[in-house]
């Protein structure tokens, strides 16, 4: 998500993609943890790093939507 494609955006519309990015980060965190903690099931090394990689991205978004919400508020 660029910063320029959100520039465009209402305050409503980028608090809606605020919500539904921070849903999405604790879903994820949830499948990992689930995913993570079976025993007796082979799991691949890059699941983790998958896992972590699609983390960070989502931070790095929401991160981002907060930082445009705050300069929509000033």
């Amino acid at each position: 998500m660029e910063k320029e494609k959100l520039q465009d955006k209402s305050q409503e519309e980028l608090e809606d993609l605020l919500a539904k990015n921070k849903e999405k980060y604790q879903e994820v965190e949830e499948e990992k943890q689930f995913v993570l903690s079976q025993s007796g099931r082979h799991i691949p090394g890059t699941l983790r790093r998958d896992y972590k990689i699609e983390l960070n991205q989502l931070a790095e978004k929401i991160e981002l939507l907060e930082e445009m919400l705050a300069a929509k508020k000033n």
